[in-house]
Formats: structure tokens, C-alpha cells, sequence
């Protein structure tokens, strides 16, 4: 039996502090609680010692986001945003339970000891607003995460979700949207978009991991990219929309580059994911 309860108040408020700068805060409080309930159809363990365990996640923090927005005219904006946010972990990657991971053949396990993670995010973006329903804008951002979940090898074949201590991600992001009646009259109901996101992510590795890798690479660098995440993601879409006719129809285009995937113990090399189209 499981059960996740997650209970929160919070404030709001937004205010001008010039002509153009308008600021939007808050604070949020936030209490979670996860529990497993696991029980042996036995009533013991191996040893004969009853068997009814309770784990848990149990933690309560102050989630608080600042927004500045500097109007230089109606249609361009510049924003800077902090917030802090939380990600947590799945029952399945928290349960002692192990299954079979049929994409790999490998056994999956879950890890009680897995904490949640915080993160504090910090965005600049620059957006022009045209016509309505168009954007144009460029964006850097940064996010330090405490105590990131990846997915690692314990074992051959066993695989489990772990807590590193720290990563970093920092980017640019690239986003348009623009009606394409400006071209050509024939082109009003066509509308082009798109995004272009480049990151660079870094994770400490961990004593034990820097050990295992300096067996087979003595000059091993001490932080490796983060698990999941691409150095550069590529969405196009071309749209087409006609009330008159009730129709719409969209092509998607979709890449990302290789990824960490799963984090090797030993003198394995790191296993990535290869890039692909969509």
C-alpha cells in the first residue's frame, strides 16, 4: 500500500514598483509525506521476525518565486524570473521491490533511501510580442539541483534510482511564433513555430564513483553530464487553421542530441542514448 499527501498554502501578490517594472512574488509552503506499507503474505522475513515495514519521505519547505517584468514598449518585455522547485520520486523507484525492465533486460530496483529533490531555477528572457498569438524571444537560464535522482548500475543486470549530491544546468532557448499571412495573402491560415534549446549540464561525481573510474582512467574529471538531459532539443511545427471550414492540420518535427542514460560503476564506460529524429 502506498500513499503520497502533499499539503500547501500560499501567497501571492502583484504590484508595480515603477511605470514599467511590474513585480510578481510569492511564497509558497509545502509539506509531503510518501509512505510504502510492505507486508509478507508470511507475517515474517528469513530470520522469523515479523515483517511489517513502513518507509517513508517526510519533509516540508518554502518554495518561493520573484518575477520582475521590464516593459519597454506593449509588445517587448524583459523578465527575470527565481523560483524554487521540487521533483519526486515515483513509488515504483521508491518500493524494495525488484522487476524485470524489459527495454535492456535488465532487473529494476527500487531504493527506499532516495530523497527529493530541490531545485532553484533562475531565467532571463527577452520576448517581443508582434501581433497576438506571435512571440519572438530569446532566454538564458540556470538550475541547481540538490540531491538529483538518476538511474545507475548496482549490480550485472541491477539497476536502481540514486541521489548524486549536486548538479548544474545552464542554457539559451531560441522560440518563435509567427503567422504567415505577412508572405502572401494565400498564407494567412499557415503559422510557423518553433524552439532551439542548448544546455550544458554537470553533475558531481561521487567519492565512490570517482574511485571506481580512475581503475581504468586515472585523469577521470570529476563532474560527467547529467543523466536525461541533451545538449541541444529542436521543436518545429507547421500549422495550418481555417475556421471557415472547421479544419486545422499541424506537422511536428522534433530532434535532441545523445544523453547520458545510465550511470556504469567500474571501468564500464557511461551508457548513452543516441540521438534521434521525430
Amino acid at each position: 500500500d502506498a500513499a503520497q499527501n502533499i499539503g500547501a498554502v500560499y501567497g501571492m501578490i502583484q504590484m508595480p514598483l515603477f511605470a514599467k517594472l511590474t513585480l510578481v512574488g510569492g511564497l509558497r509552503y509545502e509539506t509531503t509525506e510518501m509512505t510504502l506499507d510492505r507486508v509478507y503474505l508470511s507475517g515474517v522475513d528469513a530470520q522469523g521476525r515479523p515483517k511489517d515495514t513502513t518507509d517513508l519521505i517526510d519533509g516540508a519547505d518554502y518554495l518561493s518565486s520573484i518575477n520582475l517584468i521590464y516593459r519597454f514598449t506593449d509588445e517587448v518585455n524583459l523578465r527575470t524570473v527565481y523560483g524554487r522547485t521540487l521533483a519526486r520520486p515515483t513509488f515504483r523507484e521508491l518500493a524494495r521491490y525488484a522487476s524485470e525492465d524489459f527495454a535492456g533486460d535488465l532487473i529494476f530496483n527500487g531504493n527506499p533511501n532516495l530523497e527529493y529533490t530541490k531545485i532553484d531555477n533562475y531565467d532571463i528572457r527577452l520576448e517581443w510580442f508582434a501581433n497576438p498569438g506571435e512571440i519572438l524571444a530569446v532566454s538564458g537560464f540556470f538550475k541547481h539541483f540538490q540531491n538529483p535522482i538518476e538511474r545507475a548500475f548496482i549490480g550485472e543486470y541491477d539497476i536502481q534510482f540514486q541521489n548524486v549530491p549536486r548538479a548544474d544546468i545552464f542554457g539559451m532557448e531560441f522560440e518563435l511564433r509567427k503567422e504567415l499571412g505577412f508572405v502572401h495573402s494565400v498564407l494567412r491560415n499557415f503559422r510557423l513555430g518553433g524552439n532551439l534549446t542548448l544546455v550544458k549540464s554537470t553533475v558531481d561525481r561521487t567519492e565512490r564513483e570517482m574511485i571506481e573510474k580512475r581503475i581504468a582512467t586515472p585523469n577521470v574529471e570529476d563532474t560527467r553530464p547529467m543523466a536525461g538531459q541533451s545538449p541541444f532539443i529542436l521543436n518545429f511545427d507547421l500549422g495550418f487553421a481555417s475556421q471557415k471550414s472547421g479544419t486545422s492540420l499541424t506537422a511536428l518535427f522534433n530532434a535532441f542530441g545523445k544523453r547520458l542514460d545510465l550511470v556504469t560503476r567500474n571501468v564500464l564506460p557511461e551508457v548513452y542514448e543516441m540521438g534521434r529524429t521525430t
